[in-house]
């Protein structure tokens, strides 16, 4: 493919045979890979391995980039049941961050164990660590203080969920924290009476906290106010009706006495809410505050969905009527359609899926009503209504939002038996119809029919399958915008265990990833590359892939996830390679890979992911490098019940958005000649 993976092409082939190569059985995947009953060469093996990146921690420069390595052996002792030595390891970390998400992941391991005592006193301690009354912002916005509140709050220690969040110097970030113990409590609880009146608690001290948020001049309009709507909802669902009166009252006041600027939309999600606690009338007068129009509409649709949702359907269908005819009056054609787009959605919700339908065909631009059918037949498949989404296949011309509905109906099928009739459907869902694609959505239309295909699907369906997928890609019109869709072929090929046709693939993006170096996005293209790489078993190629993106300019702390894990592509890359290697066994790759990043914090984050996936080969990447294994390739190396090969084939790549580098959107498309698709009925008919 390139000159630097020639000094490992013999291993890079051992690794292909090795990912083609059937994997064990489950009992087998338990018995190599059981953390307590290891072979004393592997684990003197192993016990080696832990002493040099203790070392290489130590040796780092200043107590954030030490405690993140540290706490990467923390999480690998306690992957070998090693309780006692993960407790020795925080004893070295001086950074209240890493103690506290060690301390915390020593906590839930004895939470598992059934020591809920002491989880309850770890996460004390965790908590402890942090000075009250801070002033000055953390490091990670106080996500560290968030986990353990949220922890503290699920194992019925109130009062120290309370101490915890109130440490929490960002009031916006300290009241989400509360509501999260909140629910935390109630499920924890499975929603008894305990636990209603525990989360009820958290909630009036998470209400309580709003007044220390400060409306910033860069704040979402009304940001305050729909952040006490959420917390009013949840004193609904924990039973306390009176203080979620209160909470409502106090977003009333503060929309009315905010900018105008999103004070309908404010207005409209307000009066849903009351709706939830029981309180129509009140409602409806503040749907009364809203003017007549677009906005108008919108409200009383979601006051109507609301009813619907709440067990008063009879009374939501003439409020829907109402909401249509509100929609009629619009003169602005944009947001006249987006109206009916809200409409339909929330129509869709409580199942009026005939006047939805009707309503779309007075949507006349036919992107806009495109994606509006999309958005309702996402309702319906949340619901397990998958035929019925499927109809609507038939009225969205655009292949890249009609696939992303066959992809999930094909799924549906497949789990329940039928492969052939995924199959059947996958390849549908890529036929010319005519139409430009919507090349904004390209990634995530294959994206679902690749998933679908290549676990549900049947094998001798792949290469029409594929082949559709390629055709795609020749109407992109940038050339490094095609990189993406040609990794997410590379992927499934992988994941098939067709390793010489992944490689193909790959050979094409990297070709021209490179051809296109100077344009933005290409650091974005060689990440993904490399992750092809690994799913294609070649971790040699990945890691030469990986240290050829450019250094990012500036300060890499601004692309750092709370979790203390980094977002530029360099470094994301080279992390997902070393926990790759050390999947492997190939420690020292795993350490060089690691070593390869030019920013301390960033090496320490590499080799606390290396100390991981040398205890635990069998997680997935997104739990060993946490938010840096974040990809928008949402296909994994196997079914959902089968466990990860011995060789770790291919990384389990878990939810995540979309990728950032999207291709663009074109405008409106004319069809070819003779081409078409038939549309919803308008309203007339």
């Amino acid at each position: 493919m390139h000159a630097p993976v020639r000094s490992g092409l013999a291993a890079a082939g051992l690794l292909a045979a090795l990912a083609a190569a059937p994997s064990p059985a489950p009992a087998q995947i338990e018995e190599l890979f059981n953390p307590l009953d290891l072979d004393p060469v592997t684990r003197e093996v192993m016990t080696n391995a832990f002493t040099q990146l203790r070392f290489l921690a130590i040796s780092l420069e200043g107590p954030d980039e030490t405690g993140q390595a540290l706490n990467g052996i923390v999480r690998a002792r306690l992957a070998r049941g090693e309780r006692a030595e993960a407790l020795d390891e925080v004893s070295r970390i001086e950074d209240a961050i890493w103690a506290g998400r060690s301390l915390v992941a020593i906590a839930d391991y004895e939470r598992t164990a059934g020591a809920a005592d002491s989880a309850r006193t770890l996460l004390r301690r965790a908590g402890d660590g942090f000075a009250d009354g801070a002033a000055e912002p953390l490091r990670d916005g106080g996500e560290a203080l968030r986990l353990i509140a949220v922890r503290q709050a699920a194992l019925g220690d109130l009062d120290g969920a309370i101490a915890t969040a109130r440490r929490i110097p960002d009031a916006r970030f300290r009241v989400r924290a509360l509501q999260e113990t909140a629910s935390a409590s109630l499920d924890a609880g499975d929603g008894d009476a305990a636990a209603r009146t525990a989360a009820a608690r958290l909630l009036l001290e998470a209400f309580a906290q709003t007044g220390d948020i400060a409306e910033g001049p860069n704040a979402a309009p009304h940001g305050v106010a729909r952040l006490i709507i959420e917390i009013g909802r949840a004193q609904i669902r924990a039973g306390d009706a009176p203080a979620a009166r209160r909470s409502f009252a106090d977003a009333r006041a503060r929309i009315a006495a905010g900018p105008e600027t999103g004070r309908f939309d404010a207005f409209a999600e307000l009066a849903a809410a009351m709706i939830e606690g029981e309180d129509a009338e009140e409602a409806m007068q503040v749907v009364r505050l809203i003017p007549e129009g677009a906005e108008r509409a919108e409200a009383i649709g979601s006051v109507a969905r609301a009813r619907g949702e709440f067990g008063d359907l009879d009374s939501a269908v003439p409020l829907f009527r109402l909401a249509m005819e509100e929609t009629q009056r619009v003169d602005d054609k944009p947001a006249q359609h987006d109206a009916i787009h809200h409409l339909m959605v929330e129509m869709a919700i409580v199942g009026r899926l005939a006047d939805a339908f009707t309503l779309a065909g007075r949507i006349d631009d036919r992107r806009r009503q495109a994606r509006a059918l999309l958005d309702m037949a996402e309702v319906l498949m949340d619901q397990g209504k998958y035929e019925e989404a499927l109809i609507l296949t038939d009225y969205i011309p655009f292949i890249a939002l009609r696939a992303q509905i066959f992809g999930p109906v094909a799924m549906d099928r497949g789990m329940k038996g039928d492969p052939e009739g995924a199959s059947a459907l996958l390849s549908e869902a890529l036929e010319p119809t005519g139409f430009a694609p919507d090349l904004a959505q390209l990634g995530e239309a294959l994206r679902r029919v690749l998933q679908a295909q290549t676990r549900v699907g049947l094998a001798d369906a792949d290469d029409a399958v594929f082949a559709r997928a390629r055709d795609l890609i020749d109407t992109v019109p940038g050339a490094l915008e095609k990189v993406e869709p040609l990794v997410q072929i590379a992927i499934a090929e992988a994941q098939r265990g067709r390793i010489s046709d992944a490689q193909k693939t790959i050979s094409d993006a990297y070709r021209t990833a490179w051809e296109n170096k100077a344009t933005a996005g290409f650091e974005r293209a060689l990440e993904d590359i490399a992750l092809a790489q690994i799913a294609a078993g070649d971790v040699l190629s990945a890691f030469d892939t990986a240290a050829r993106i450019p250094v990012p300019p500036g300060a890499p702390e601004a692309a750092r996830a709370p979790d203390g894990s980094f977002l530029e592509p360099r470094f994301r890359a080279l992390t997902r390679v070393a926990a790759a290697s050390a999947r492997l066994g190939e420690t020292d790759l795993a350490i060089r890979a690691a070593q390869q990043m030019d920013y301390a914090s960033a090496r320490a984050a590499g080799l606390a992911a290396v100390a991981v996936a040398m205890a635990a080969p069998q997680s997935d990447l997104l739990e060993i490098v946490g938010q840096a294994g974040r990809t928008g390739f949402e296909i994994d190396a196997l079914a959902a019940a089968a466990p990860p090969g011995r060789f770790g084939e291919a990384p389990a790549l878990g939810d995540a958005p979309a990728l950032d580098e999207q291709a663009p959107a074109l405008d409106d498309p004319q069809p070819s000649e003779g081409a078409g698709a038939p549309r919803p009925p308008t309203a007339t008919q």
